[in-house]
């Protein structure tokens, strides 16, 4: 098989195609773009598992939106902060059921990408995706993510002042 050139294409220069599926492949960019998919891909599965496999919330996604729905400002049992973020979503969405999916899978991607991000200043590259990949097997990033809880909730901005006192030092 021989090569085609294109005649307009000058000896040294690359086509924008070549260079943009280069630049996506690049053994520099591997674990960047490998990331974001995996990301993507993982939140979007987690979203969209519950949608077809539970046929109703679990009770902690429905005390979390009672209780937002009423602006309590402080209870016994769980902080305040994640049943008023479930009732902002709530609102916009129009009370859709998936809305708890999805602030959940929203609070599982910033952790990841905190957690991401860190480990590119510490680690190669590589080891900071084997890094994202390791923490996705713990349970509330998993299976314990199809529910809105305050656990999820709890490490999400825990991650974001990490990152953020990162960025400030």
């Amino acid at each position: 098989m021989h090569e085609t050139t294109n005649v307009n294409q000058t000896p040294g220069s690359e086509s924008s195609d070549n260079m943009e599926s280069e630049k996506f492949f690049s053994p520099k960019g591997y674990p960047i773009s490998y990331f974001w998919c995996f990301c993507l891909a993982y939140c979007f599965a987690w979203f969209l598992l519950p949608l077809f496999v539970q046929s109703n919330l679990r009770p902690d996604s429905i005390e979390q939106m009672f209780v937002g729905k009423e602006w309590v400002l402080s209870s016994t049992k769980h902080p305040s902060l994640t049943a008023w973020i479930l009732e902002v979503s709530l609102i916009l969405t129009g009370r859709a059921e998936w809305a708890t999916y999805l602030v959940s899978q929203l609070a599982v991607f910033s952790i990841l990408w905190c957690l991401w991000t860190l480990g590119k200043e510490y680690l190669p590259h590589r080891l900071a995706f084997l890094a994202v990949l390791a923490e996705c097997n713990y349970r509330y990033m998993n299976i314990g993510s199809t529910y809105i809880s305050t656990i999820v909730f709890r490490f999400s901005p825990f991650g974001l002042f990490q990152y953020y006192s990162f960025i400030g030092r």
